[in-house]
């Protein structure tokens, strides 16, 4: 495993970017707990501008070990970054021209510091509500309220949202976070979704195989 992390790193020096994600992805199927390993997929997701999967990489890389000094700096450094700006995948979702003064819920699982960025951004032509669900009736009410529902993560939420009778059109985001949990991916209703955001070409690739068709 040791020598899979140096192989990773000496393909990202090496400028083959897509090929040291790859490797850093395997690593984490079998040792979810390297904080090292979330650290550079984050560093490979800023660099790519993918600032909501840079984000979760670092976050998770603090949740192992709380002091890691590289994720603290490098995600700070996503906070400068983001900004005032407010611009991440998934942002054309609702700048559409037949989306103007759209009721728009957006809908992100984790409760972090993007929701008051999603909240300006997308207030800007649409009704907007962000929420943290808590609950099955909170995921039912927001839908019967909303035009659109964008899910920010492919996890239970979005799992949820699809089986909903009377749920509109639902967008959610792929990333390697959720390639590595098959098992909510599999049981979304596929079907009732109308939007898939993959952050990258390979991780569309990846998915492709693991789900062909």
């Amino acid at each position: 495993m040791h020598d899979a992390f140096k192989e990773g790193e000496t393909l990202f020096a090496e400028g083959k970017v897509d090929e040291a994600e790859k490797r850093f992805i395997e690593i984490l199927k079998s040792d979810s707990d390297r904080k090292e390993v979330h650290n550079n997929l984050g560093v490979i997701a800023f660099g790519k501008n993918d600032m909501i999967g840079a984000a979760a990489y670092f976050e998770a890389a603090l949740r192992i070990d709380p002091a890691y000094r590289d994720s603290l700096d490098n995600l700070e450094a996503v906070r400068d970054a983001t900004a005032g700006k407010g611009r991440y995948p998934g942002h054309d979702i609702a700048s559409e021209r037949s989306l103007i003064d759209a009721r728009l819920a957006i809908v992100n699982t984790f409760g972090n510091k993007f929701n008051d960025i999603y909240q300006a951004y997308f207030s800007e032509n649409n009704q907007v509500r962000v929420i943290t669900p808590r609950t099955a009736q909170d995921l039912s009410e927001t839908a019967a309220w909303a035009d659109i529902v964008w899910s920010t993560w492919c996890n239970e939420a979005t799992v949820q949202l699809s089986r909903l009778a009377d749920c509109p059109p639902l967008a959610t985001n792929i990333r390697s976070y959720e390639i590595l949990t098959p098992s909510l991916m599999s049981n979304v209703n596929w079907s009732r979704v109308d939007g898939a955001l993959f952050v990258a070409d390979h991780i569309r690739e990846l998915a492709n195989e693991m789900w062909p068709g």
